[in-house]
């Protein structure tokens, strides 16, 4: 269907290979494929960057080759602060998460990245399957992927930081101020809504003191896993009274605290 006169054209967002401050600006490895390909831009149309430290650039095309797009930068970047500083949109939220399998881990990670996600960790516990236990490139290149892709989708100036799988012993290290908080399937813990809404009067969520969510894998935490959380002041919660996946949980956990953070917003 052909746009109409009235209708803007769409945003288009990029990654960026380096700081357009510090040379000609470059899209990151793959992006000008796309751009050519996919989008077939050509000399005149315009574009955003984004360069993963709180600046979108304007950008137009001003020459293309085979694999190559020349840019040029169209004026100040569009900057904002990181998420969980004064003046940000955003603030600091952590998810510490058992990660489902395959595909299912980079969907997610798409999903929790739109809603805010400051920090990923990855947990390993008892019931931690055998894929989600290792580092590996790969894995750890499409995770990367996911979040770039969800930053062009929403337009998000700050990646969210993905960490190497951590035991959960070495998880439950807190920083003072932390507000942490354990998603239990039992029906005897309060809504995850009613949990944080308590604990606003302590301000926004940031760096020093962020609100960490624990998610566990598919099976739960064990019982000897929730005496340790709870030991190390995680406060249970719940989401709903069915069992959920993993990544519905921390898919509805993210949103809980995005709605509560938006409501205590002046």
């Amino acid at each position: 269907m052909p746009r109409s006169k009235d209708d803007p054209a769409p945003v288009r967002r990029f990654l960026l290979a380096g700081d357009p401050e510090a040379g000609p600006p470059t899209l990151a490895q793959g992006e000008a494929r796309h751009a050519l390909r996919v989008l077939r831009l050509g000399p005149g149309d315009r574009l955003w960057g984004l360069d993963g430290r709180g600046a979108s650039w304007p950008l137009e095309v001003v020459a293309v080759g085979r694999e190559r797009l020349e840019l040029a930068r169209r004026g100040p970047p569009e900057r904002e602060p990181e998420p969980g500083t004064a003046g940000a949109r955003a603030e600091w939220v952590e998810l510490a998460v058992s990660l489902p399998r395959g595909a299912r881990a980079a969907a997610m990670v798409e999903r929790v990245v739109q809603l805010g996600l400051s920090r990923l960790l990855p947990l390993v516990t008892e019931r931690t399957a055998s894929h989600a236990r290792g580092a590996g490139g790969a894995r750890r290149e499409r995770l990367e992927r996911a979040v770039g892709e969800a930053m062009k989708q929403c337009g998000r100036l700050w990646p969210t930081r993905i960490e190497a799988p951590l035991p959960l012993a070495e998880a439950v290290v807190f920083p003072d101020g932390a507000r942490v908080v354990v998603l239990d399937g039992g029906g005897a813990a309060p809504a995850l809504s009613s949990v944080l809404a308590a604990g606003r009067g302590a301000g926004p969520w940031t760096r020093p003191a962020p609100l960490l969510l624990f998610v566990g894998p598919e099976g739960g935490f064990t019982d000897d896993e929730r005496a340790l959380l709870a030991s190390a002041g995680a406060e249970p919660a719940c989401l709903a009274p069915a069992t959920l996946r993993t990544e519905t949980a921390a898919e509805a956990a993210l949103a809980v605290a995005a709605q509560a953070a938006l409501a205590a917003t002046p």
